[in-house]
């Protein structure tokens, strides 16, 4: 068997599906059904008549059996059973079929075959089959007891403990089915076509676009971590958990998904979902599929007070504070409008006393007896209401005699290694665990006139690859920066469902959110009380960024950007 790999070496592949899948594979290297195999690892197809035919995690090209095998490896730890196929959840609340995904390079792979035809490339009598399938390394289909799965497709991890190279076989001879096998090996001219011809289009390759593509699936796929958490909840029978991560770990992520499987047992019941930051609850809105309620903690109460306010009350410092939240506690009293679970993501932004007294209110049994969780960072507590040593007096007064579970994330899922370690310097945080692969270095530079140097650093991320969606300019207060670079112009953030070709926004307004490039602007001028919570506020905006940050600063305000970034260094 000849594997070629994405990287130098199985241990440095990102995917834990993946690397599992490969090891197998160099641990049957001198099985008798594979020694003659191809095997290529994140594979991008482009056929002739499409700009994108898609990528398929690995390709087994398999001469005796007149096949080529494409395959989709799924790391999840459980999947959704539907009929004869299967469903996979992903971090943004969407569900995939991973047979259709891999559909679509096969598609690609059959118009290549038939272009080579058209343009003698290869004989009209040389045929291989492409199959694919779908590998499940980490979940068990059928556990509940009750689907009867057609395995030569879909192979869990039973199926792959049992054999994979014979999974593999099998899943070729599906493809072939109906056909009579031909009685002598691949046909020299197609099996050179695949090798000279078809394996440069397979092979990987190593721009930023492409490991921007491999590090959204890898972050779309639940985390052992998370999995434990989830399961702790459901085995516990919903007894509140308290969970604490860092910037990129997942927490909404873990939400989301916990919500949806409530939803699935308990379909009767009310579930609520509520956050501080607007363009989070729009997110989560967009992928609960209507399965459950999302709002921010401060609209869902101005909704259900319907605006019985006077314009003395709207304008008072206090409204949001203590106004809003009190008259919204008297309406789901007198109206009694209930919940049955309520989860609070970005606690610590909205952990107050009125609002406290409110949820109270609200949800069916209170604090005391109901079901509730609240999901959060204190590193990110950028309202400074020092949740902290708060935390245990809310649990002596609201819940005495059934303490929540305390449990911590500490993987930073969403951020390069490289942007990882320098929000974990910043905090002086050494417990934070950066899980990504390398990515671009972080490029930190003076400017004297801002306008040429946000033209400079766009172009370059925009040379690299990016879409100018996928940039986002983090500025210290809200601003409208008047720059337009090769025609798209710098445009405040208004929502997540219509962002700006190029977006602006401030470090509290995008927490909870994430773009693949950050351009983030003097972060030494970030309005705050003090220097740890300006190290704070700087975390969350350098943590939004997934692959590419640039940090931009005013030349005369060398110092304080010096002071601020060397802050970090433990």
């Amino acid at each position: 068997m000849e594997l070629q790999l994405h990287g130098a070496r199985i241990d440095d592949v990102s995917n834990r599906g993946e690397r599992r899948i490969l090891g197998e594979l160099e641990r049957s290297r001198s099985h008798p059904a594979a020694k003659d195999w191809v095997v290529l690892h994140s594979v991008r197809i482009k056929p002739y008549a499409y700009s994108n035919g898609g990528e398929v995690d690995v390709v087994v090209i398999m001469p005796d059996q007149h096949a080529v095998v494409l395959l989709e490896i799924k790391g999840h730890e459980s999947v959704e059973e539907q009929g004869e196929r299967i469903q996979v959840r992903y971090q943004d609340g969407s569900r995939k079929d991973p047979l259709a995904q891999v559909d679509k390079a096969r598609g690609a792979v059959l118009s290549i075959l038939q272009q080579a035809r058209r343009e003698r490339q290869i004989r009209d009598d040389a045929f291989v089959h492409v199959v694919t399938g779908v590998l499940l390394p980490f979940a068990t289909l059928g556990a509940s007891g009750g689907i009867p799965w057609d395995r030569s497709q879909i192979v869990d991890e039973r199926g792959i403990n049992a054999g994979l190279v014979e999974a593999i076989v099998r899943m070729a001879e599906y493809g072939a089915s109906g056909r009579q096998p031909p009685a002598s090996p691949l046909h020299p001219q197609m099996r050179s076509f695949l090798r000279d011809l078809f394996q440069p289009r397979f092979q990987p390759a190593f721009d930023p676009r492409s490991q921007v593509e491999a590090a959204e699936r890898e972050a779309l796929e639940l985390t052992r971590q998370q999995a434990q958490i989830i399961e702790s909840i459901f085995e516990n029978d919903h007894r509140p958990h308290v969970i604490h991560g860092p910037a990129g770990s997942g927490k909404t992520v873990l939400a989301v998904d916990l919500l949806c499987r409530y939803r699935d047992e308990h379909p009767e019941e009310r579930i609520l979902f509520l956050c501080f930051n607007a363009f989070l609850a729009q997110k989560v809105q967009a992928s609960s599929d209507g399965r459950f309620e999302a709002s921010t903690i401060h609209k869902f109460m101005s909704d259900i007070t319907r605006n019985m306010f006077t314009r003395s009350e709207r304008d008072s410092a206090d409204y949001l504070e203590r106004i809003l939240p009190e008259r919204a506690a008297l309406v789901a009293l007198d109206e009694e409008i209930k919940y049955d679970l309520i989860v609070l993501d970005e606690y610590p932004d909205a952990f107050s006393d009125q609002v406290l007294t409110f949820l109270d209110c609200l949800l069916e049994g209170g604090f005391a007896e109901g079901r509730w969780h609240f999901l959060g960072d204190v590193q990110q507590d950028v309202f400074k209401r020092d949740v902290r040593e708060r935390l245990s007096a809310f649990e002596k007064r609201y819940c005495p005699a059934r303490a929540p579970y305390r449990m911590t994330l500490n993987e930073n899922l969403r951020n390069t290694r490289q942007i990882a370690e320098l929000g974990r310097r910043i905090l002086r945080d050494p417990h934070i665990r950066a899980v990504r692969p390398d990515g671009v270095s972080v490029e930190t530079s003076g400017y004297a006139a801002l306008q040429p140097a946000l033209q400079r650093e766009v172009r370059r991320w925009l040379a690299l690859g990016y879409r100018p969606s996928e940039i986002v300019v983090i500025t210290p207060v809200p601003s409208q920066i008047d720059v337009t670079v090769d025609g798209h112009t710098i445009q405040r953030i208004s929502s997540v469902d219509g962002e700006a070709a190029l977006g602006s926004t401030t470090a509290r307004k995008y927490k909870g959110c994430e773009s693949p490039v950050v351009v983030l602007v003097d972060p030494q001028d970030t309005p705050a009380t003090d220097d740890e919570h300006r190290r704070q506020l700087t975390y969350v905006a350098v943590t939004r960024a997934k692959h590419g940050l640039s940090v931009l600063y005013r030349t005369d305000r060398r110092a304080a950007f010096d002071a601020l970034w060397s802050s970090g260094t433990p």
